[in-house]
């Protein structure tokens, strides 16, 4: 939640995360489109890919929050 807000999450999932920028509706909240992001990643074993291109995209909020990441 702190990496991007609302435009930079949306532009994220556009170049990254393609199928997921297409769920996106008029009206999502910023946080719907975390949840929609964070579960499609789950459900497709692509939370590594997902870290590494978070870490890549905003490296300072990355740091601030890895040692809570679990990996």
């Amino acid at each position: 939640m702190t990496a991007f807000n609302d435009e930079e999450l949306t532009t994220f999932c556009y170049d990254n995360f393609r199928p997921v920028y297409e769920e996106f509706t008029t009206g999502m909240s910023r946080t719907q489109k975390v949840q929609r992001l964070v579960e499609t990643c789950d459900r497709r074993g692509e939370m590594a890919k997902l870290l590494a291109r978070v870490e890549r995209a905003n490296p300072y909020q990355y740091n601030r929050f890895k040692d809570h990441l679990g990996n």
